[in-house]
């Protein structure tokens, strides 16, 4: 890619605007894509708690970046939220780009070892069979539950590890086994009270639950399926798929590797059993291919921003910019 010496990024400053935990977690590949153009830009951003969780990330990513909690001003403002297209707004001002396209971008995945501490952490045996339910809703649990004991009678050796969308709403409906509030580790079922681990627990899952797609619930969108899928891990998602990670959804599901399930029988059946290990085997290696081929949004990102920073956006650009694109057509536009 050619490069003008004077445009990397030095003097000019980039405010990102995090709204929420999904976003934070999504940021350190649009960083990496911006540092990597423009090695010299400096990256505003808010203290707050979630910064944590950026900084562990980035880190963990090798992602060396300027960040700055201090300054007030930007020559520019991008902001992540949830789509499913590329670009949600555009102006010169303000750009804002949707975390989606962000989640299937390279990541570093935990090693063996850290695998390892993290099954004796939380206390898996060799044999367990574990059945992680990440970013569960009261209506997944409700869905979950009536098919539990069944499943627990029929295979001791499972283990459901359950990691609530949000912490604060845990209730009565989550402790549905008798744990307590203590939730010692060694139980079939083990509530998670923890924010920012789950894409980390998928590691030590044979089978990962989609949360908000089971039951009856008011609203649905549905967990990122990726975050197992790179680990290439059976994932099993309900029905009521909608919206947030669409593009994912589909492709892993025609992958094989993502099973939908429509009622509580089918979700025992599933989870029981024993798939071929060929056919499983062929399933994760066309959802690496899929995922691989949906990657380089953080390269197309950090270009438009570019573009942005020192006025080059042509007339086309520009209108192209202005309206819903495919993310293949925004990476061709802006390679």
């Amino acid at each position: 890619m050619f490069q003008e010496k004077d445009e990397n990024g030095e003097g000019k400053r980039v405010f990102l605007s995090l709204r929420n935990l999904a976003t934070f977690k999504q940021a350190p590949y649009l960083i990496r894509g911006l540092v990597k153009l423009m090695p010299k830009l400096t990256l505003v951003i808010e203290e707050g708690p979630d910064n944590l969780i950026l900084k562990r990330d980035l880190e963990r990513n090798g992602i060396i970046t300027n960040l700055n909690y201090k300054l007030k001003s930007s020559d520019l403002t991008c902001e992540l939220d949830y789509d499913n297209g590329g670009i949600r707004s555009f102006s010169k001002d303000v750009l804002t780009f949707s975390i989606d396209p962000l989640k299937f971008e390279k990541r570093r995945l935990l090693s063996q070892e850290e695998i390892s501490n993290l099954k004796e952490e939380y206390k898996i045996r060799e044999k367990e069979k574990v059945v992680l339910g990440g970013s569960f809703h009261e209506s997944d649990i409700r869905f979950l539950k009536k098919s539990v004991y069944e499943i627990l009678n029929k295979d001791e050796n499972v283990k459901f590890i359950l990691v609530p969308r949000y912490i604060d709403s845990i209730n009565e409906n989550f402790y549905f086994m008798g744990e307590g509030k203590e939730n010692a580790r060694n139980k079939k079922v083990m509530i998670v009270n923890k924010e920012g681990v789950l894409d980390n627990l998928y590691s030590i899952c044979d089978i990962a639950l989609l949360g908000n797609t089971f039951g009856q619930g008011k609203f649905y969108d549905g967990q990122n399926p990726l975050e197992p899928a790179f680990y290439g891990k059976r994932i099993i998602s309900g029905c009521n798929y909608a919206g947030w990670n669409l593009e994912a959804f589909l492709g892993l599901k025609k992958s094989g590797l993502l099973k939908v399930i429509f009622d509580e029988e089918n979700m025992g059946r599933e989870i029981l059993s024993k798939p071929d290990k060929k056919i499983l085997q062929a399933s994760c290696e066309k959802a690496q291919e899929f995922i691989k081929s949906q990657q380089g949004m953080e390269n197309a990102y950090a270009r438009i921003v570019q573009k942005v920073l020192y006025n080059e956006l042509t007339e086309k650009e520009e209108e192209f910019l202005s309206s819903s694109q495919s993310y293949d057509s925004i990476k061709e536009h802006f390679k």
